[in-house]
């Protein structure tokens, strides 16, 4: 399954955030999106028989590995954490998800089809500088439970979001949405399925629907109970075409920096001021994810963190003068 998602041209990702008034974007300066997969399962047995009776599955565990270059922009931590504006923090990604999607085509650039990785955690982030000539690089590890491949008549995952505004909504409060950039195509392997997915974000707070109770669709129109002005509708669906907008799964970005050498970067120790002569540095941050499920429930209902580990590595100093604990202290006067 690793050998699925490599750096190459035939190979677009993009990522979208799940809460929030957030809008997809694509992940740019990726060098590896590597999905790995663990299908647990218990076998049955019983006091007084020879054999096992059969086999419980249980939930997959589907996880994914980014690499990417530092370039000097903070777009893909903030979608990770499913903000679109200000910093980020370690706290910001206890509650957020995600879904990685990529856009495949073969080596004519004819389209083939999307790879699709729902709701998947952030588990781990670092940055690492191997030495003083090195790239600066990004990593990132995260966690789900599944692994779809749209293809044929479904083969573009779509996602769309709406903001309503009062001539959206008709009476009972019921807002119906358009679907015509383009058509949705039905779910193959379930009969009159329409939308993989359909969320409500109102007053900040993102609700995720249901189907036939909150919301009702078809290959033309999303029907949606329960709105307001100001409701923001996020929704996702398969199609055989792309949208109108973006022109395209992946653009390349001209605007921003291919990537940042180690001779770019300055280090500072707290209050200590500038870090000098330090050979390498690497930070690592591991988050201790606590994701909640329910009786009834397939997949985990509620995401949380229970702490998290931040480790720094710096390594070895030019001027044998100081040591790294002198440097940790503060006294690199003499």
């Amino acid at each position: 399954m690793s050998d699925l998602i490599h750096s190459q041209s035939q190979y677009k990702p993009r990522f979208i955030p799940y809460l929030g008034d957030t809008d997809w974007l694509q992940i740019d300066r990726a060098q590896n999106l590597d999905p790995s997969g663990d299908f647990p399962s218990e076998d049955e047995k019983e006091l007084g028989t020879k054999d096992k009776l059969g086999t419980i599955k249980e939930i997959p565990v589907i996880g994914c590995s980014l690499g990417q270059r530092e370039y000097g922009s903070i777009e893909f931590y903030r979608g990770l954490a499913n903000k679109t504006a200000g910093t980020v923090t370690l706290a910001d990604f206890a509650t957020s998800a995600g879904d990685f999607c990529t856009y495949l085509t073969d080596k004519n650039d004819a389209f083939v089809g999307t790879l699709w990785y729902p709701k998947q955690r952030l588990v781990s982030l670092g940055l690492s500088i191997g030495d003083p000539k090195a790239i600066v690089d990004r990593s990132f590890t995260l966690t789900g439970e599944q692994a779809l491949i749209l293809q044929g008549a479904n083969k573009y995952l779509i996602f769309k979001k709406k903001t309503l505004t009062a001539p959206d909504i008709g009476s009972g409060d019921i807002a119906v949405i358009t679907l015509d950039d383009p058509v949705a195509v039905e779910n193959p392997e379930d009969t009159g399925k329409f939308m993989f997915r359909v969320l409500r974000v109102k007053a900040g707070v993102t609700t995720e629907l249901a189907e036939g109770t909150d919301y009702t669709s078809t290959a033309n129109a999303l029907t949606v109970q329960d709105c307001t002005v100001d409701d923001v509708i996020k929704y996702y669906y398969s199609s055989g075409s792309w949208v109108t907008t973006p022109a395209a799964p992946f653009t390349t970005n001209v605007s921003d920096l291919n990537s940042i050498r180690a001779n770019s970067m300055v280090l500072y120790l707290g209050s200590a001021g500038r870090l000098h002569k330090i050979q390498s540095a690497s930070l690592a941050v591991d988050l201790s994810r606590e994701d909640a499920g329910e009786v009834g429930a397939e997949y985990p209902i509620a995401r949380s963190v229970l702490e998290n580990a931040v480790s720094i590595d710096l390594g070895k100093l030019l001027d044998s003068s100081f040591t790294i604990e002198e440097v940790l202290r503060g006294n690199t006067n003499g």
